[in-house]
Parts: structure tokens; sequence; C-alpha cells
């Protein structure tokens, strides 16, 4: 899988799942690496969210907090600009349903400013985990009413992944019925897709002997 369609992924997750997506554009002349998927989506889905996108330069976390929904979802690739931008409003993002999708190439260390102030951080390695990730990103932004930074590389690689249907994918954001991690503990609980999908590839880390405040972060293994 090539690392555009790793974005497609993300992109696909993101405008299926929210009401608000907001694609921030790197500098020109790049293009945004999920522009593609959300044209196609808005042709063939059956519900489309809002979607605006910014220019490079301008202030997402802004746009964000002047936005309210049930989940927003922000998709970006990393940059020492834009990480800045969303600094500066960590903590009113933390208390907001938002989903901050960030790809990254190799280095990681932007992004970890975000942990900061952000109650969950998810972290992809692979294709695959970037589309799960996304999932799961979006259903504790929308269950737990809180900021989600969810980074991930594009980096080429050949297997395929495999895609959740939309239906499922809705059906697993609505059950409320499934464990989600409380903010109040000191554990991030195990959680699987739907119907065992991806053979419950995710797996959440104990955090029992963290501080009972700050961010929870969330580990891929």
């Amino acid at each position: 899988m090539a690392a555009d369609q790793t974005a497609s992924a993300v992109a696909r997750i993101a405008y299926l799942t929210s009401d608000l997506v907001i694609d921030s554009q790197p500098q020109f002349p790049a293009t945004s690496v999920f522009a593609q998927e959300y044209a196609s989506l808005a042709e063939s889905a059956s519900s489309s969210p809002r979607l605006l996108v910014t220019p490079s330069g301008a202030d997402p976390g802004s746009t964000i907090l002047q936005n309210p929904t049930n989940l927003t979802s922000l998709t970006a690739t990393s940059s020492s600009h834009l990480l800045t931008h969303l600094v500066l409003h960590l903590v009113d993002l933390s208390s907001r349903p938002v989903a901050l999708h960030i790809a990254v190439d190799h280095d990681l260390s932007d992004v970890l400013l975000l942990r900061s102030a952000i109650p969950f951080f998810l972290l992809s390695n692979t294709a695959q985990q970037a589309h799960d990730n996304a999932l799961l990103a979006a259903r504790l932004a929308r269950i737990e009413k809180k900021a989600v930074v969810h980074a991930f590389y594009l980096l080429p690689e050949s297997k395929s992944v495999d895609i959740l249907p939309e239906h499922q994918m809705l059906s697993f954001l609505a059950d409320k019925q499934q464990a989600s991690p409380s903010s109040r503990s000191g554990y991030v609980s195990r959680e699987k897709l739907p119907n065992g999908y991806a053979n419950g590839r995710m797996v959440m880390t104990s955090l029992a002997n963290l501080p009972m405040v700050g961010p929870r972060l969330m580990i891929q293994v």
C-alpha cells in the first residue's frame, strides 16, 4: 500500500464519522494528501459532513473552536507552523470532541508537543494501524467528548488494508455498551473493533502507575 493510500484510509474514516472535517493544506506547491479521497467520497458516500479546507498558514485550532460539533476531525500533514497554532489552543481543544489526524514522514518530535494537554494520543506505524486507530480516535472523541491526537506515518508498504464497511463503522461509533477508557481511572482498557474486526489488534496499555491527571497515552503493539 502506498503512502497516499494510507492517508486515504484515514480520510475515509474522518469523512464518514464526523460532522465537520477540516483539511489543513500544506505549504505551496504541495497539495493535501487527503484531498483526492474527500473528492471521491463527496460523490459516493451516503452522507456527507461539512468540509472546510484551510489554507497553509491558517489557524486550524481557531477554526475548530469557532465551529463546535458532536465530532470534528482535522486532517493535516505535520509541520512546525501547524503544530505551533494547535499548541496555542490545547487547553480549549482538550475538552472538545475532536480527532486530530496528523500525518508524519519520519520525525515525530513536533507532534509529541501535543501530548502535554490532549487526553488521548494514538500512534500508528502501519497503514492498517492508521485505519484502525482513526476509527478508534473517532469513537473516543465522540463518546468521551475529549480531544484525541492520532499521529500516523506516511510510509509506503505492500500490505493491503482491511477496510471496515460503512454500516459497521457507524454501528461501532454508536454502541455505548462497548467499554471505553475512563478519564477518571488510571487504566486504559482493552477495546476491539466490531465483530472481532482486526482480530483484536487494539491493545491499550495499563497506566495505573501514572498520575490521575494528564494525557492518557495509547500505544499500538
